[in-house]
């Protein structure tokens, strides 16, 4: 068994410090002299973007090394569309390669997956299935009743989660880029190590941060390569770091020492802002101040804004109401899919000029469109009137400017420590979403309020992410920070959960008889998983709430109870307590008479320790503390019992090589924690 030390008092932050959240453009640390390639990647929800670079190691890198991949299958850009389809080209149509530029207008494709990322929520998952069985609807015309339809006709999205489409795009897209660099050097990945920096959204959970980072290490595995390091870089800070490499273009007045700036790194899904103080300006030296802030106003709103108008108008549109999301992916039909497509041309040349139109989409000719609105249509073509595309704009472009203003108001309203001001003169506008001109015309007319405040246009504004993350790598005007690790344990709770015939079907039960129902026992709750990213400075750290009932007779005991956790590095997690060995069993002693009860409750019961997930926790599932008692709930009388009740917290943290776990009640550890370094 797994023993307990006493370790020194934990901080999440202990790991040491961050390095200065400064960016300068005459920094550089050479790496050990070993040669590397670095490669970018910046996976957007609507467009993803690589860019790479050879470093010698022992001289400085610049900005003309870093070059951006463009050789992608049907179409040399700076980025590629962020869409992927299982559907199988048919006999007879030119062949595709069922991703990016290169899909078949007859396909199912599978769209803005990187905001299906992380945890779904109950209700999102019924809704997902509910979808996915509409899908099969006869109706629909998606599969045939018949044996053999079922079986041809099967989406293959149907088995895929959003990690594994991301999984099986970014293999396409790294292998693109793996064989344009080997076809000019064929044994270059066999002698230079690579070391990647993922860029990702600002204020994204954990969930979602570990979901993209699962998904580029597997498909980085499936390469030739030989991977050494992988880092993490926030999209609005890379950003920032490639467009004050660009602010050198600009006229020294907009470089002041003393003043500061906003980025805003508007894409397809989210909108990142962060701000910087102008420390110097020979070399350029840049401080980092207020808080990064964002929240999910990209484009995909306009688009979603669209589909919801095509809803009455596009009879066999086949879009459910929570915009096509099947197991818990976006996914369109042929139809959806190329309106969709058709429509880009019109979002993109809305400037907001109420002269400006008439609008128009062309509608497939396998699309049914209602009778009620015959009059927008003519020659396939449907007309939007100004009104109508204005309001797919507000949600998205109202979101955005609310957030830049809620930035400058920190910025205004923020004292550094030396009691300097904060005095805002420049917005600098980056990323995809940016290039519209309707936001920067309803930008421009917020800041027209602040005579001193001017919005510009950053830099290579479609690729400034990626370039950004790039330099980051080469520490280049900003530490990259230690690479992140993955975990190489599988951690979880053993638990009791309610019995379910459906579920569980014949297996032995013991009876909680403080709650009266009937638990299936030694359940094991996995909730940190072999392969999860460790990321610098804050680690992983997963809870679970308990409510802990017990007597009086229990709290005046001695004996106290146990609090039974695992940690196993099996590639895959046992599914029973059964099959742990006993030193893969983590066992955290807790007192009763140590704990603070919340309420008193009078039950007849046996009086046996039992702790259950707190309210606001799912019901059926219950977490078991094993009394140090021999005694078994069967062997005790009933009786009239006090109970008393207290909420603790199981935590669980994996952070810089070490695993904590610990039991918490109010935010203070009860027992002693277990830490086991790696």
């Amino acid at each position: 068994m797994a023993t307990n030390s006493d370790p020194p008092p934990y901080s999440p932050r202990s790991s040491g410090l961050r390095p200065r959240e400064r960016i300068s453009t005459g920094s550089y640390l050479p790496s050990d002299g070993e040669p590397r390639i670095l490669l970018g990647i910046d996976y957007g929800t609507t467009f993803t973007g690589l860019a790479w670079c050879l470093d010698d190691g022992l001289n400085e890198p610049s900005i003309d090394d870093i070059t951006v991949y463009k050789g992608w299958p049907g179409g040399n850009t700076t980025k590629v569309p962020s869409t992927y389809s299982y559907d199988k080209v048919e006999q007879g149509r030119p062949p595709r390669k069922q991703w990016g530029h290169d899909i078949d207008r007859l396909s199912h494709v599978i769209r803005w997956t990187k905001l299906s990322l992380g945890k779904q929520s109950s209700e999102q998952e019924l809704l997902a299935l509910r979808d996915l069985l509409r899908s099969f609807s006869p109706q629909n015309n998606q599969m045939s009743t018949t044996p053999a339809g079922l079986n041809a006709h099967v989406p293959g999205h149907v088995a895929k989660s959003p990690t594994d489409v991301v999984s099986d795009y970014l293999e396409k897209v790294i292998k693109q880029w793996h064989n344009s660099v080997t076809a000019t050097s064929r044994h270059t990945f066999e002698h230079v190590p690579l070391d990647v920096v993922i860029t990702h959204p600002a204020k994204w959970p954990y969930e979602n941060l570990n979901s993209l980072y699962r998904a580029v290490n597997n498909s980085l595995l499936r390469q030739n390569v030989r991977l050494r390091d992988i880092f993490l870089s926030s999209e609005p800070e890379s950003c920032a770091l490639y467009t004050t490499h660009g602010m050198t273009a600009y006229s020294e007045d907009s470089l002041i020492v003393g003043e500061s700036f906003i980025v805003c790194d508007a894409g397809g899904g989210t909108i990142d802002l962060v701000s910087y103080r102008i420390l110097s300006n020979a070399p350029l030296e840049l401080q980092k101040v207020g808080v990064i802030t964002g929240g999910n106003f990209g484009a995909t709103l306009i688009d979603k804004a669209f589909l919801d108008w095509l809803r009455p108008r596009i009879l066999n549109l086949n879009l459910s109401s929570n915009a096509d999301s099947r197991n818990g992916l976006h996914v369109m039909g042929p139809i959806g899919g190329n309106l969709v497509e058709n429509f880009q041309r019109v979002k993109h040349s809305f400037t907001g000029d109420p002269t400006q139109g008439p609008f128009v989409v062309t509608v497939p000719s396998d699309a049914l469109v209602s009778t009620r609105y015959r009059d927008d249509y003519d020659s396939d073509l449907l007309e939007i009137s100004f009104a109508d595309l204005q309001m797919m704009f507000d949600s998205a472009v109202q979101g955005v400017v609310k957030l830049i203003e809620e930035q400058y108001d920190i910025l205004v309203g923020y004292t550094a420590p030396e009691e300097q001001s904060n005095v805002v003169t420049n917005v600098f506008m980056a990323g995809g979403f940016s290039e519209s001109t309707y936001l920067k015309n309803q930008v421009k007319a917020w800041a027209g309020r602040m005579p001193t405040l001017r919005i510009r246009q950053a830099e290579d504004c479609w690729s400034s992410v990626v370039k950004g993350a790039i330099l980051r790598g080469l520490d280049l005007g900003m530490m990259s920070g230690p690479p992140v690790i993955a975990c190489p344990y599988h951690l979880g709770i053993c638990a009791a959960q309610e019995y379910r015939r459906h579920i569980h079907g014949p297996q032995s039960t013991a009876r909680d008889t403080y709650r009266g129902l009937s638990l299936v026992q030694d359940h094991i709750n996995w909730m940190v998983h072999q392969g999860d990213v460790i990321t610098p400075y804050t680690g992983i750290e997963k809870r679970m709430k308990l409510r802990v009932s017990f007597s009086q007779y229990e709290r005046d005991s001695p004996r106290g109870m146990y609090v039974t956790c695992l940690i196993t590095t099996r590639r895959k997690a046992p599914p029973s307590l059964d099959d742990m060995n006993e030193s893969e069993i983590v066992k955290i002693l807790v007192h009763c008479n140590d704990l603070t009860e919340s309420k008193t409750e009078q039950k007849v019961a046996v009086p046996t320790t039992i702790a259950t997930k707190a309210p606001d926790e799912r019901p059926n599932l219950y977490t078991k503390l094993r009394k140090r008692s021999k005694l078994t709930p069967t062997d005790q009388p009933r009786q009239a019992c006090m109970f008393q009740v207290a909420d603790l917290d199981v935590v669980l943290r994996v952070v810089d090589r070490t695993v904590l776990i610990q039991v918490e009640e109010n935010g203070s550890v009860i027992g002693i924690p277990y830490r086991q370094a790696f």
